[in-house]
């Protein structure tokens, strides 16, 4: 069943309202959230020249989980333009969940950034090809949450359906990025990352 996410983003100064997040709150994903076949979209869009306005999406990125084996998570990439993934994926990675989550405790991106991931590419032709053995993380981590505790108090209210649930930012320092609560079906999954001049929005997770 795909579940569409329409985003409640607030413009207005309400949006960087104080909603904390504790020790006794969790934000990260689990082994429940990469069920062999879910999948998740996102889209990716600029800002035009002239104002901080976005144009519409350039690009969509979809994640499917393709196999789940222990804590060890095989995720491939694809993209498309229109929304219509007819190409085959072009990129995909193994992840340790287990590691990214043993990082979170300690809530800092430094340790986070030591974590790698095994990275695979069709880019040399029809079979996959290993890139890596000790990729970086981001492909993973911009995504999913493993943060046991978020040290912001910035939050995002948004709706699926007619129900209600709260992002709260990492700890990154430099880009922005929400994941939404326990609460919610896509709990520790990135529903918006704002690096600079660019969007990523997640619009579609099944």
């Amino acid at each position: 069943m795909k579940h569409f996410i329409s985003f409640l983003l607030f413009i207005s100064s309400f949006l960087f309202s104080s909603s904390y997040a504790t020790g006794e709150e969790r934000f990260t994903v689990n082994l429940d959230t990469f069920e062999h076949g879910s999948y998740w979209i996102w889209s990716y869009s600029e800002k035009t020249k002239d104002s901080d306005l976005f144009q519409q999406p350039y690009l969509y990125e979809k994640y499917e989980v393709v196999k789940v084996q222990g804590d060890k998570i095989t995720i491939e990439m694809s993209s498309s333009s229109d929304l219509v993934f007819d190409e085959p994926a072009h990129h995909k990675f193994r992840a340790d969940l287990s590691k990214c989550l043993e990082l979170g405790e300690s809530s800092s991106d430094r340790s986070m950034r030591s974590w790698k991931i095994a990275f695979y590419t069709k880019s040399l032709g029809p079979d996959w090809s290993l890139v890596s053995k000790s990729f970086k993380s981001l492909a993973f981590t911009e995504k999913f949450n493993c943060f046991s505790s978020l040290k912001t108090n910035t939050s995002i209210p948004f709706s699926n359906g007619d129900e209600y649930f709260t992002a709260y930012q990492t700890p990154q320092k430099n880009i922005k990025t929400w994941f939404a609560k326990h609460e919610s079906k896509i709990a520790g999954v990135g529903v918006l990352r704002l690096p600079k001049s660019f969007k990523m929005e997640l619009i579609q997770a099944n």
